[in-house]
């Protein structure tokens, strides 16, 4: 995989560009200074593999077997990249600066040549298919921005860093597997026991194929961008797609063997990895210093998303009007996850679910936090000086209990699960407002 490595470039106190079609790379204890100016560092990394099959194709029945060790073969289904990716020091110092990380990781085939590749298996003995292809480890594994156990510092200016791992307009980064043509070729194929082999390796290894976007990566890792009106933005989009195969004509006019073996595999595909990270902040540390500074985090997967996972680490945006979005979509869905958020003096916002303890300080200020995009999990919410307000998607009458202790404490228990809140003068439950004298007097 190409790499640019700037630890070899020599920066100017002009606006320096560097936005390669590779993988920006900065090795350990490597210090980077853009120095002066509006810089830019945008890592680009895109990759695409069709599961082996034009490999496959190509090596024919009489070599079959040699697969097995074919680096060719391995890197059409076995794909990782990254945008940018930092083990040492990046600083871009004073000047509006832009740090941008886009990763994609795409697989995808065409049915003409999955049929293709059945025709070759055709001639293959069925012990040497389920050799082959019965322990593909199958990966579309990308990454934005890679920060673990280093650091960004952005300086003094209005900068923006941008780990995008969605597919868009503009800078993407994606992850996704469509195994639809599989199905439909499967669905397609004379009924034998070398396509019965085929059908059931194929499913065997895509039962286990790992699908994941990580926007930013920050375990254990600084990224500071300082004074100034500051945007951390990270999306993360994982997509696993098979039963797109099962609705086309070749699957609905197929004998019943063959549906089967089509839809083994199509379910195959369901129970692998799927997971989208916006921002992986794990033990690390984020900081936007003081000013009106942004973090938007969004997360969309087939499977599990997470907008932050924040275990252990710590997110701080200083003074100033400060604003957190944090989204996150899929068959499991999680918000905000764990470890410490500080919203800083100012009016702030703070939009997304809570989980995993975390625990949020909004500061002083006219602070607004906005849990009603769905339900909570375990955490702690602190709104501090000045006129606070918390939303929530439930009504007064859904919450299992709800007791009110001293100083302004409100404890709401739902589905087992506890939020702790002290410091908010008003509470939106379910659309309804209530002062918390008013919560208290509407309570059993």
């Amino acid at each position: 995989m190409q790499r640019l490595n700037i630890s070899k470039i020599k920066f100017t106190n002009r606006a320096d560009k560097i936005a390669p079609n590779s993988t920006i790379f900065n090795p350990k204890n490597s210090i980077v200074k853009t120095l002066k100016g509006s810089d830019s560092l945008i890592g680009n990394s895109f990759l695409n593999g069709d599961f082996g099959f034009g490999v496959l194709v190509g090596v024919g029945a009489k070599n079959f077997g040699l697969l097995a060790t074919s680096t060719e073969f391995l890197v059409n289904f076995k794909l990782r990249t990254q945008g940018i990716n930092n083990k040492g020091t990046i600083q871009t110092n004073k000047g509006k600066d832009t740090i941008q990380g886009n990763a994609s990781a795409n697989l995808s085939v065409a049915t003409n040549s999955v049929a293709e590749a059945i025709a070759v298996a055709q001639s293959v003995d069925t012990s040497v298919i389920t050799q082959v292809l019965a322990s593909l480890d199958i990966e579309a594994n990308v990454i934005g921005i890679n920060n673990s156990k280093a650091t960004i510092q952005t300086g003094l200016g209005s900068d923006a860093i941008d780990g995008q791992t969605e597919g868009s307009v503009s800078a993407t980064a994606t992850a996704s597997a469509n195994a639809s043509a599989i199905v439909e070729a499967i669905a397609g194929a004379p009924i034998s026991d070398k396509l019965i082999a085929f059908a059931n390796a194929i499913a065997t290894s895509l039962t286990t194929a790992s699908i994941s976007a990580t926007g930013i990566k920050n375990r254990k890792g600084l990224l500071a961008t300082g004074k100034g009106k500051d945007t951390i933005s990270a999306t993360a989009n994982t997509q696993s797609s098979t039963f797109a195969g099962t609705s086309s004509s070749a699957f609905s006019s197929a004998p019943p063997d063959n549906q089967a073996l089509a839809l083994a595999v199509a379910e195959a595909v369901a129970e692998a990895s799927d997971i989208a990270i916006a921002i992986d902040n794990t033990g690390g540390k984020i900081t936007t210093g003081n000013g009106a500074d942004t973090i938007i985090a969004t997360a969309e997967a087939t499977g599990k998303a997470f907008g932050i996972i924040n275990t252990g680490g710590v997110i701080s945006t200083g003074q100033g009007a400060d604003q957190i979005i944090v989204q996150a979509t899929g068959e499991e869905a999680y918000g905000l996850y764990g470890g410490r958020v500080s919203l800083g003096a100012g009016k702030d916002s703070l939009t997304g679910t809570f989980g995993g303890g975390v625990v949020v300080n909004a500061g002083r200020g006219n602070d607004f936090i906005d849990g009603s995009a769905g339900d909570f999990g375990n955490a702690t919410l602190r709104g501090g000086r000045g006129q606070d307000t918390l939303s929530l998607a439930s009504s007064l009458a859904d919450f299992s209990d709800i007791s009110i202790g001293a100083n302004t404490q409100v404890t709401f228990n739902l589905d087992g699960m506890t939020l702790v809140t002290t410091g908010f003068e008003e509470y939106i439950l379910a659309g309804e407002t209530y002062t918390l004298a008013g919560l208290a007097s509407n309570l059993p």
